[in-house]
């Protein structure tokens, strides 16, 4: 008992010890600049939200940076965006601008994010692939997955060289999938000779309320084709919300972003992703007592 006592009293003394609250002061850290935007083939207004990075134990949302001159261009053409006067720091384009597959797109924003009264120049580049052709969609209760209602889609793939696919989801008009979480790309490696014979693209929980059907429900997939650098992005983004696995495994690497600073080359306090891709959609009616439209 008395050796036992020798081994053990160390061990004791030394988990006491660790007991002892220790306060560590953290700074703020130096503010980034975050750019985020993307430019579809469809006729609506387009937003690109300018930001400052908020502090680590902030409880409030980034600021959006007002004041900033930002336009879209090809090589054709030039869209100055305005701001939103309800939400400063986001700068919307006209209603009828849209983008046009296999045409590059840039971004140009200039602002003074320094407040030294010298507006710095950034820069992003986008191309946008070719579209898709999705001719339907079907749906069913899956044979696989107990309680899910499976969204086949039926089309043909574009002839880009590698295709990077995002599925999304609406009922009866309303996103499902608009979190970072749910978005959900794969590449055409699943898919034999760019054709979608019946691929199964989305699932929807019948055991969850806001993706259960009702009987006349309408579903619409929406499918986008994007860059490879965008579907990198997006994945990487993806890894940041995630725990680390192994639990106390080295964080991941920094997300990869295509705004630069042109007016201070080599500047690295950007964070974003400006891209441009063509989208899709088609839509089906949900009938309960068939099991599919």
């Amino acid at each position: 008992m008395k050796q036992l006592l020798k081994q053990t009293l160390p061990l004791l003394c030394l988990l006491a010890a660790c007991t002892e609250r220790v306060n560590i002061r953290t700074g703020e850290g130096t503010r980034q600049l975050a750019v985020y935007g993307y430019l579809t083939s469809d006729t609506t207004r387009h937003a690109v939200t300018i930001s400052r990075s908020a502090g680590y134990f902030a409880t409030t949302p980034p600021e959006g940076i007002p004041g900033a001159t930002v336009t879209l261009s090809t090589d054709d053409a030039t869209f100055r965006l305005a701001e939103d006067d309800r939400q400063p720091g986001t700068y919307l384009t006209a209603p009828g601008v849209f983008g046009v597959s296999g045409k590059s797109y840039t971004l140009d924003i200039s602002l003074d994010f320094d407040g030294d009264g010298e507006p710095e120049e950034y820069r992003a580049t986008s191309y946008m692939p070719l579209t898709s052709a999705i001719d339907s969609i079907a749906l069913r209760l899956s044979p696989v997955f107990k309680n899910q209602v499976e969204v086949l889609g039926y089309g043909t793939l574009p002839d880009n060289e590698k295709n990077f696919l995002s599925f999304h989801l609406y009922r009866n008009g309303t996103l499902l999938t608009g979190s970072l979480e749910d978005f959900l790309v794969v590449d055409d490696s699943h898919f034999r000779q760019k054709e979608m014979t019946g691929v199964l693209c989305q699932l929807l929980n019948q055991e969850e309320e806001e993706t259960t059907l009702a009987d006349g429900d309408t579903v619409t997939l929406r499918v986008d084709i994007l860059t490879e650098e965008y579907a990198r992005f997006i994945q990487q983004a993806q890894q940041e919300l995630r725990a680390a696995n192994p639990i106390f495994g080295g964080p991941p690497a920094n997300v990869v972003t295509n705004v630069q600073c042109i007016s201070h080359p080599g500047l690295t306090r950007i964070n974003g992703f400006f891209t441009a891709f063509p989208t899709h959609q088609k839509s089906a009616i949900w009938r309960a007592g068939e099991g599919a439209n």
